[in-house]
């Protein structure tokens, strides 16, 4: 078996910042493009983002720093609550207290790979740092993080049984969530 790679995260990924339209214009609001803010990153749960509490124009996107990123970008919150992660169901945009990562996968790094072992990588780093260095993500923050990856099969197999678990917990939540409000409604009556 080959050996694990074992890099700094800033020379393998690739770093997208977001932005915010202008509030006093109110036809940057309200458009069809998704744009997320870190509640929503949160409300994933640690999963794909489906949707955005708020959404804006074209024009919004036109004349702000914001930026459509594509489906299966990680998202991620660099202030406030930092270190909430998501990975995009779809292409959206997002405000500037979040980064978007994309793995270079030309290194050979598989996107889906890089999500649960920075889901890993941060949840040990917030262990350490109580604070410090962690109250605010900038992009410096990225070349202190070191991140280890096997050869890309066994990544993309990794990720796939990763990612078969997410899936069976999000349809225990579903599940449970219907029951409870079969529950309700059954009380109610």
């Amino acid at each position: 078996a080959k050996a694990w790679r074992t890099v700094r995260l800033g020379d393998v990924i690739r770093l997208f910042s977001g932005g915010t339209p202008s509030r006093s214009k109110s036809e940057y609001w309200g458009g069809n493009i998704k744009w997320l803010s870190i509640p929503d990153i949160a409300n994933a749960n640690g999963g794909y983002v489906y949707n955005s509490a708020e959404r804006i124009t074209e024009e919004g996107l036109e004349h702000s720093p914001a930026r459509v990123v594509p489906k299966d970008t990680i998202v991620i919150s660099a202030r406030g609550t930092v270190g909430k992660l998501a990975m995009l169901a779809e292409p959206m945009a997002f405000n500037q207290s979040c980064y978007g990562i994309k793995a270079k996968e030309e290194l050979g790094l598989n996107q889906r790979y890089l999500f649960y072992a920075l889901k890993n990588v941060i949840k040990s780093a917030k262990r350490l740092a109580h604070g410090g260095v962690f109250d605010t993500f900038t992009t410096d923050t990225f070349d202190q993080i070191d991140i280890s990856y096997p050869a890309i099969e066994t990544q993309k197999r990794i990720a796939g049984v990763l990612a078969a678990f997410d899936e069976k917990i999000e349809n225990n939540n579903r599940i449970i969530k219907t029951l409870e409000e079969i529950a309700q409604a059954i009380f109610k009556k």
